[in-house]
């Protein structure tokens, strides 16, 4: 964008904001660079044929810049800096900076943590080892030596998930062993953001005002998600721009990370051999549409829709964690019940939801809650469920169904319709992720019928409602039942087997996401694996013509990643158990690790990452080996792969013929690009269509003449019934 722009970098979260000039770009330090551990460079990624169909991952869900969404505070580390990898990774250990929080009398008040509430309190994030308990003690937050750069000795790790895990040096990593389109969202929680920010002042001030923005003077004291929003976007440009002048000293549009604005931007950028990023927005309160916002008009709708496509925004998120203006979140979190009530000053209200797969019940939830049948996580915020749920008057459950799962009752509201027909008429992609299931409904029906061609959908990282269920019903190989802590708790979050259906035959997207429960690992992948191109081919997964799935990470997305299926012991590998599911054994060769050096050349013959080989990945003065650190951050992603792909080989030759499970192998994931774009492809031609079938002029093989099927016997790519006299 502008020479001006601003990054704006929450490094040790005092979220500097630093004026970039033309002719800065990143530094280079010695230790910086993506390299191996035999010191080899990795070879750059090839060019690909043009008008042939894409190789590549696309990795649709991730938060890179999240360093500056939660009130600045809570991510630790940016994934770029201009003095280099020591400032961005620093050492964390910050906590008296931040201001605190305490839950009073139904409402957040700043407070230095006054009994009784003294192990409760919203400090700690980031300090160093043996400090006092936080919000976090059980999520090894605040309980870590405080060491990053370059020793690393705590940070980043799989299971760490307020720690930067996508430093742009890592990602051109994950970039060269396949990566070619990312998605990047904006991200924010403003409850999270209202807990956690500097005492002092994160510097001077963005100097590029929204009208809309409040307290746009203090930025220590702006935690809105438009704030959020706009913050991250400007990091992205600038990230650009930095690399454009690392690769040769030009701000040209030529390096390697390139933001895409339509899908044939997209298209090209990954031809010419770099990687396409598309900018989205997941966020609570879109436009700051919260329920009772008066502001949220017809008309600031697509004022703000058009302002933020301008920006570049393709993606988008209509709902978040909380309800909003737009229509009700999914139930699945008790922790974001209070958050919900925070942020919007209403309840939650919940209904019976009237499907079978379910069996998430929020009564008992919060009766668990109440007695104490729960972690302390759950303790302290069943302090605030108190408040934010009364179960005699909001959560409504048939008589007939006692302990039936319970769903938000909340669907698509009035400026909801708006929202979707909007993004519609605009082709913009939306994601139907944290949408309640009766919301869910009615923006599949809007998909359907709206406009003259059906509009695809994208659901980037959710799960499975079938398939949970599914091995819900799974035995150990002992023939014992699942124990209950590896059983799935199925809520509304998960999409419903007709669901993928309809998003199959919408042309959309579902997307390849780590499993919610039990021992994540290479191995949990592989159940939703089959399942996701099972369901997306159709159960025509050899016939399909070009199979592909999405893949999702949630990088900055407060998640842990897969973990190691080994540990270190003796100078070589043993099984860790903490990370092997036994329901998994009788499919997967546990033993084989990932041997370095490796490449893909004997499992995807067609990989773009075809010839490339990687050793163990350095940074500073730490080796990260996947064996045993996991997906400790994204340029580890090449690892990753390679352990599916030897997963799904061993798999592959165990299967009994006959058998009704097929061969799979890395293709739908490295046609993931591919799959991605002709979707964005669809969603901007969906309001062309001459001839009201299934496919817009621009995508139709016969235009003028209906055809669903596209039939095309000689293969000349036009369609039979154009072919006819």
């Amino acid at each position: 964008m502008q020479a001006n722009i601003y990054l704006s970098c929450s490094l040790v979260f005092l979220c500097c904001i630093i004026p970039l000039t033309p002719s800065m770009g990143l530094s280079q330090e010695p230790d910086c660079d993506c390299y191996d551990s035999s010191n080899n460079p990795i070879e750059k990624a090839p060019i690909q044929e043009p008008d042939k169909p894409l190789r590549g991952i696309a990795d649709i869900h991730t938060h890179m810049f999240a360093n500056l969404a939660y009130g600045g505070a809570t991510l630790w580390g940016c994934p770029h800096h201009p003095d280099g990898i020591s400032k961005a990774l620093a050492p964390c250990d910050r906590t008296q900076d931040f201001r605190t929080y305490n839950w009073t009398f139904g409402r957040l008040t700043p407070s230095g943590c006054w009994p009784p509430f003294t192990t409760k309190c919203w400090w700690d994030v980031h300090g160093q080892k043996n400090s006092p308990a936080s919000l976090f003690v059980e999520n090894r937050e605040g309980k870590h030596d405080k060491h990053g750069y370059p020793s690393f000795v705590s940070w980043p790790k799989h299971n760490s998930a307020w720690h930067q895990q996508m430093y742009y040096k890592w990602l051109e990593r994950a970039y060269l062993g396949g990566l070619r389109l990312l998605v990047m969202f904006a991200v924010n929680n403003e409850t999270l953001s209202d807990g956690f920010y500097p005492k002092r002042p994160f510097g001077q001030s963005i100097t590029r005002k929204r009208e809309w923005d409040k307290k746009d003077d203090d930025l220590a004291l702006n935690t809105t998600d438009t704030f959020a929003v706009t913050r991250q976007i400007d990091a992205a440009y600038q990230l650009e721009e930095d690399i454009d002048l690392e690769n040769d000293g030009k701000k040209n549009h030529n390096g390697w990370f390139r933001i895409a604005k339509s899908p044939g931007e997209a298209r090209k950028i990954i031809e010419s051999g770099a990687m396409a990023v598309v900018l989205g927005i997941e966020v609570d309160s879109l436009f700051e549409c919260k329920p009772e916002a008066g502001h949220c008009t017809e008309e600031s709708i697509k004022r703000h829709l058009l302002y933020y496509k301008a920006l570049g925004v393709r993606h988008i998120f209509p709902m978040h964690a909380y309800n909003n203006k737009f229509g009700g979140a999914a139930l699945y979190n008790s922790f974001m019940a209070f958050s919900n009530y925070s942020a919007t000053g209403e309840p939650f209200t919940a209904e019976d939801c009237q499907h079978p797969d379910y069996n998430y019940d929020l009564v008992n939830a919060v009766n668990a809650l109440k007695t104490g049948d729960s972690s302390l996580m759950d303790l302290i915020t069943g302090f605030f469920l108190d408040l934010a749920i009364d179960l005699d008057k909001n959560i409504v459950v048939d008589e007939r169904n006692k302990g039936a799962a319970t769903c938000n009752k909340v669907g698509l509201m009035p400026m909801g319709e708006v929202l979707i027909k909007e993004m519609m008429e605009n082709g913009m992609i939306i994601d139907l992720d944290h949408m309640s299931y009766k919301m869910r409904q009615s923006v599949f029906q809007l998909a359907e019928t709206y406009l003259p061609t059906p509009y695809p959908l994208v659901s980037s990282h959710s799960g499975f409602a079938e398939l949970e269920k599914e091995l819900n019903d799974k035995k150990t190989p002992g023939g014992k039942p699942l124990p209950e802590e590896d059983r799935f708790e199925i809520k509304e979050w998960d999409l419903t087997g007709e669901e993928v259906d309809r998003i199959r035959e919408l042309g959309g997207i579902v997307s390849l996401y780590k499993l919610s429960k039990g021992k994540i690992s290479s191995l949990n992948y592989l159940h939703r694996y089959e399942y996701i191109v099972r369901k997306m081919t159709g159960g025509n997964y050899h016939t399909s013509e070009y199979p592909g799935i999405g893949f999702s990470t949630d990088w900055g997305g407060a998640t842990v990643q897969a973990g190691p299926r080994f540990k270190s012991e003796n100078g070589g590998y043993v099984a860790n158990s903490a990370f092997i599911d036994e329901t998994f054994l009788k499919d997967c060769n546990i033993d084989q690790i990932v041997e370095y050096p490796f490449n893909f050349d004997d499992i995807c013959t067609k990989s773009i990452a075809k010839g490339t080989i990687f050793e163990k990945q350095v940074t500073g003065t730490r080796t990260f080996d996947f064996n045993i650190d996991g997906l400790a951050h994204v340029g580890l992603l090449p690892d990753l792969m390679r352990d599916f792909a030897n997963i799904l080989e061993h798999r592959n030759a165990k299967l009994d013929p006959g058998s009704e499970k097929i061969p799979l192998t890395l293709d739908p994931l490295f046609n993931s690009a591919e799959i991605y774009i002709r979707m964005w492809e669809r969603a901007e031609c969906a309001k062309y269509n001459d001839d009201n079938d299934k496919w817009c002029n621009k995508l139709d093989n016969c235009p003028g003449l209906a055809n669903d099927d596209q039939a095309d016997s000689d293969g000349d790519g036009r369609g039979d019934l154009c072919d006819e006299p």
